[in-house]
């Protein structure tokens, strides 16, 4: 029986999951593996709020994905 694909899923800046339609289709075509990759570039770096943010929001999408997804 074959597999379903892995599909990595990059979120950049935009880490909406309802309404989301690149997410939408890579869950349609098979498992996806969602990737953040933080940049603390300080040319274009975010502030202590935004980061504070990010991190619970990172934080409760790891929680939602070992969720569902099988290890």
């Amino acid at each position: 029986m074959l597999q379903p694909p892995k599909i990595l899923f990059w979120f950049r800046r935009d880490l909406r999951l309802a309404d989301n339609p690149a997410l939408f289709e890579a869950c349609q075509q098979g498992q996806v593996l969602p990737v953040y990759i933080f940049d603390d570039d300080p040319q274009g770096g975010i502030g202590a709020a935004q980061q504070w943010w990010l991190h619970h929001s990172l934080a409760c999408y790891r929680l939602i994905y070992s969720s569902i997804i099988p290890h």
